[in-house]
C-alpha cells in the first residue's frame, strides 16, 4: 500500500487488501447499531446480525456456482468469472445501499416499550456505565475476553480445518486403509457443520440473554474441553457420536462469535462498543492463523490428511482441549470494569442528567412513536404505543427487508441441508 499498483501482481493484491477491510466494516457496523436498539435482548440482536454474516457464505458459494454455469464457466477464458463478479458486485451494492438508508442508531434516552433499565443493570456483570475504546484496551477485562475469543475460535477451526478428511480418517480400517465413510457422507458432514454453525450463532446468543454472558462462555469452553477429550477417547467408536460431538463444538464456535458483542456491551456499555468490538476481533484474525498452523503441523508430521487414522488426530485434539481450558480460566477471571475507567462525554452527561446512569447505559423511557436517530434521520417504532403513527413507507420497507432476508436465508439453508442429507444418502 506504500506505492501505486502499477504491475499485475499489485493489481491482484489490491482486492486481497481491501476485501478484509470491507469485511470488517460490514461485520461490525450493523452489530453495534442493533445492540443499541435491543437493550433488553442484546444477545438476540447480535445473534440475528451475525447469523446474517455467517449466512452470506451459505448463499454466496452455491449462487456463484449456479451463475458460473449460466455464464459458461466451463469454457476457456475469464469472461464467465468477470460476469460473475459484475453480477455479484451489482447485487451487493443494491443490498448494501438499502442497508445504508435503513440502519440508524437510536437517540439518547430512547427505550423500547415496557423496558426497565434499572432491572437490567441489576444483573451480575452488567454495567450501567460506559467505557471508551481507548480505556477499554487498558483493562484486564478486554484482554481476558480477547483470550476467550481466541481460544474458542482456535478450537472451532480445529474441527473445520480438515472436517471432510477427518471424518473419513476416523473410520479408516488400519489393515485395508479404506474408510467406511464415503466421499458423499463426508460432504454431508461438512454441510451439517455449516447448519450447526448458523444455528449456534442464533440459539446460543439468544440463550445468553437468560443465562448471562459469562455462564454461557463457561458452557462453550468447559463443555468444549469435555467434547474434545471424548473425541479422543471414543470418537472412532460411532459415526453418529462423532458427528454429534463435532456439531456441538461448531455450534459453540458460532455462538462464541455472536455472544461476544453482548458480552462487550455488558462490560463496557454501548458508548463505543463498535470500536471495542473491532479491536477485539484481532483475536479472530490471530486464531485464523494459529488454528490451521496447529492442526496442519500436527497432521503433516503424521502423513497426509485423508490417508490417516483416528490416532493421528489425537495430539491436535489434546492441544485444542488445552486451548479451550486456557479460555475457560480466562473467562472465570473476568470481573466488572473498575469505575476509574468509566467514561464521561457530552452525550453521556446529558442522558445522566435526565435519566440517571441506568438510563444512559440501556436507554431511558422516552415518548413512543417517531424517534430521531443521532444523525437526524427519522426512525419510527412499529410496536407499542404510537405504532399507529408509523409511516406506511417505513412499514413497506420493513416488509421488503424481511421478505428478502427470509428468501435469501431459505436459499442458503436449503443448499446446506441438501448437502447435509448426503450423510444418509451418500
Amino acid at each position: 500500500m506504500s506505492r501505486p499498483c502499477t504491475g499485475g501482481e499489485d493489481e491482484r493484491r489490491a482486492p486481497e487488501i481491501l476485501r478484509p477491510i470491507g469485511l470488517g466494516l460490514g461485520y461490525i457496523s450493523p452489530v453495534s447499531a442493533l445492540i443499541k436498539w435491543f437493550p433488553d435482548r442484546p444477545g438476540l440482536a447480535t445473534g440475528m446480525a451475525i447469523v446474517g454474516f455467517g449466512g452470506g457464505a451459505m448463499v454466496a458459494a452455491p449462487l456463484s456456482r449456479e451463475l458460473l454455469a449460466v455464464y459458461g464457466g466451463d469454457r476457456p477464458g475469464g469472461d464467465a468469472v468477470m460476469r460473475l463478479f459484475l453480477t455479484l458486485g451489482a447485487a451487493y451494492f443494491v443490498v448494501m445501499m438499502f442497508g445504508v438508508s435503513t440502519v440508524r442508531v437510536p437517540a439518547p434516552g430512547w427505550a423500547p416499550p415496557h423496558f426497565d433499565p434499572a432491572r437490567a443493570t441489576s444483573r451480575p456483570m452488567v454495567t450501567a456505565a460506559d467505557v471508551s475504546a481507548a480505556n477499554a484496551v487498558r483493562t484486564p477485562q478486554f484482554w481476558l475476553l480477547w483470550t476467550v475469543l481466541l481460544c474458542n475460535v482456535t478450537a472451532g477451526i480445529g474441527i473445520l480445518e480438515q472436517s471432510a478428511e477427518m471424518i473419513q480418517d476416523f473410520f479408516r480400517d488400519a489393515d485395508s486403509g479404506t474408510s467406511s465413510v464415503t466421499t458423499g457422507v463426508a460432504a454431508g458432514f461438512v454441510g451439517l457443520l455449516s447448519v450447526a454453525n448458523m444455528a449456534g450463532r442464533f440459539v446460543w446468543s439468544t440463550t445468553s440473554d437468560y443465562l448471562g454472558r459469562k455462564p454461557t462462555y463457561v458452557m462453550y469452553l468447559g463443555v468444549g474441553v469435555l467434547l474434545y477429550l471424548l473425541l479422543v477417547a471414543a470418537g472412532s467408536s460411532s459415526t453418529a457420536l462423532f458427528i454429534l460431538m463435532c456439531a456441538v463444538i461448531i455450534s459453540y464456535y458460532g455462538g462464541g462469535f455472536s455472544t461476544v458483542p453482548a458480552y462487550l456491551r455488558d462490560l463496557f456499555g454501548t458508548y463505543q462498543v463498535g470500536a471495542i468490538h473491532g479491536r477485539l476481533l484481532t483475536a479472530w484474525s490471530t486464531a485464523g492463523v494459529l488454528g490451521p498452523l496447529i492442526v496442519d503441523r500436527v497432521l503433516d508430521s503424521r502423513g497426509t490428511p485423508g490417508r490417516l487414522a483416528a490416532a493421528d488426530y489425537r495430539p491436535a485434539q489434546f492441544i485444542m482441549a488445552g486451548v479451550l481450558a486456557v479460555g475457560f480460566v480466562a473467562n472465570l477471571l473476568i470481573r466488572p470494569v473498575s469505575e476509574r475507567r468509566h467514561e464521561k462525554s457530552p452525550v453521556v452527561d446529558a442522558v445522566d442528567a435526565a435519566h440517571g446512569p441506568a438510563g444512559r447505559a440501556y436507554g431511558a423511557r422516552a415518548p413512543y412513536g417517531v424517534q430521531h436517530a443521532h444523525d437526524g434521520g427519522e426512525f419510527p417504532l412499529v410496536t407499542g404505543p404510537g405504532a399507529e403513527h408509523t409511516p406506511d413507507t417505513y412499514k413497506a420497507r420493513i416488509a421488503v427487508a424481511w421478505t428478502f432476508v427470509v428468501l435469501v436465508l431459505a436459499y442458503g439453508l436449503l443448499n446446506a441441508v441438501t448437502a447435509a442429507l448426503q450423510l444418509f444418502t451418500g
